[in-house]
């Protein structure tokens, strides 16, 4: 590479960094997860190509070559040019960020939770919660307030899972939706997570000034988290991570078909007065059937959607979109899935 050549390539990635149409993943894993959710990877460059092949076949064996392939050799020297800190794996790329229509994430019909970040003010704790959200299939995160959910160090706390769920700035305040809107404040009602209401919007705040006036007003309802006495509140991805658990036993429970209805009557009756205590039992004694039960689910939603798909040549365009919105209703696709498979009948 030229000297000419070096110096493009900075004034590019520089560049990204302040586009909002652009995200800038710095290290292996953000590029992998990137690649694995279907991200338009525009151009990408590795100090160690010999590494990044090895972290490539032991990390991301499901993408093959094709992360080695489109990595391009760069000095070191250069590689720390590229941002204000240089990724311990030396690999940095760049990568179109997808368009998200906030219309259609709002109705979107999947049981999930949506995310709100109001007013998030440190990066790494957004990434965070996007990291968290996406691995919880959440239907998305939004934000509020003037710092970009996209930054490049949000981005890396998230390890590029933004590109696994809908993730954008509302611009302004929430627009009105059917779905309820749960604020998670301290002043709140215990939260009993068996009872949040489905496709419910949970609020977070800062961890200094909590959430606006103006949105507990909005708020149908507001839960606090359970905490010991002297304990004034959590760090935001904490509090996200806590709720997160909590839905993710609930959902689990109600999964297990091999459990009585009395077992599941009795792990709800201990969540909702030893939340802490019965969580972390929870998590020893079955977290391990935990993600094959996920698994199990995720893959009888495909099988539900892919035979909806077989039987789509055999019916009229009106009885597919009838079946197609009886899954949405479901929750076995989601509302992009939906969308893309309308557009399809209708084209």
């Amino acid at each position: 590479m030229s000297d000419a050549d070096e110096r493009a390539l900075i004034r590019r990635y520089r560049t990204a960094r302040r586009d909002p149409q652009l995200a800038v993943l710095e290290g292996f894993h953000a590029l992998k997860h990137a690649l694995r959710f279907g991200a338009e990877v525009l151009e990408a460059v590795a100090a160690d190509p010999e590494q990044l092949r090895a972290l490539a076949t032991e990390l991301a064996p499901d993408l093959g070559s094709s992360l080695a392939e489109r990595t391009a050799p760069a000095t070191p020297e250069i590689v720390a040019e590229l941002g204000p800190q240089a990724p311990r794996t030396g690999v940095v790329a760049i990568a179109r960020r997808p368009e998200v229509d906030l219309g259609s994430v709002l109705a979107g019909q999947q049981h999930e939770p949506l995310v709100l970040l109001e007013d998030p003010r440190t990066m790494g704790n957004m990434g965070a919660c996007v990291r968290v959200a996406a691995a919880v299939n959440a239907a998305g995160v939004l934000t509020t307030g003037p710092n970009d959910p996209w930054h490049p160090d949000a981005l890396r706390g998230a390890a590029g899972l933004h590109f696994a769920l809908p993730v954008a700035a509302v611009g302004g305040e929430l627009p009105a939706s059917d779905r309820p809107l749960v604020a998670i404040d301290p002043g709140g009602d215990d939260l009993r997570p068996a009872e949040l209401p489905p496709r419910a919007i949970l609020a977070f705040g800062t961890e200094r000034y909590g959430l606006s006036a103006a949105l507990l007003e909005r708020a149908d309802a507001r839960l606090g988290i359970p905490m010991r006495a002297g304990v004034s509140s959590l760090n935001l991805a904490t509090a996200v991570v806590w709720i997160w658990i909590l839905i993710t036993i609930i959902a689990d429970l109600f999964r297990d078909h091999t459990l009585s209805g009395w077992a599941k009557a009795a792990w709800v009756l201990f969540l909702v007065f030893l939340p802490f205590l019965t969580a972390l039992i929870y998590l020893i004694a079955r977290g391990s059937g935990m993600r094959d039960r996920s698994i199990k689910a995720q893959a009888e939603a495909k099988q539900h959607f892919d035979s909806y798909v077989r039987e789509q040549a055999h019916s009229s365009p009106a009885d597919e979109l009838h079946k197609l919105n009886d899954l949405k209703e479901k929750g076995a696709i989601s509302s992009e899935e939906f969308d893309k498979a309308k557009a399809k009948l209708l084209a």
